[in-house]
């Protein structure tokens, strides 16, 4: 399936995964693989290090933001004012 844009699966393929599978599993399935092949196009891109993420590692930069962000709620203007 990550190579779908190349060909496409082949229906013996399908056909091999429907016994072990219900349709509900295979569209799942089909969902997670899709959003994994999302992040690595993305982390590709952005040339991130595979491994190098640490939790915590964007703490201080994540409470920057809100507390940048809550600043900037308070600066909108009131509506109808």
């Amino acid at each position: 399936m990550t190579h779908v844009a190349e060909s496409h699966v082949p229906d013996d393929v399908y056909e091999l995964v429907r016994p072990h599978f219900t349709e509900q599993e295979l569209i799942d399935l089909t969902l997670a693989i899709t959003s994994i092949n999302a992040w690595n196009r993305l982390n590709i891109a952005f040339r991130t290090v595979a491994g190098s993420y640490r939790p915590g590692m964007y703490k201080s930069f994540i409470a920057g933001a809100k507390v940048s962000s809550a600043g900037m709620q308070a600066r909108q203007p009131v509506r109808g004012s």
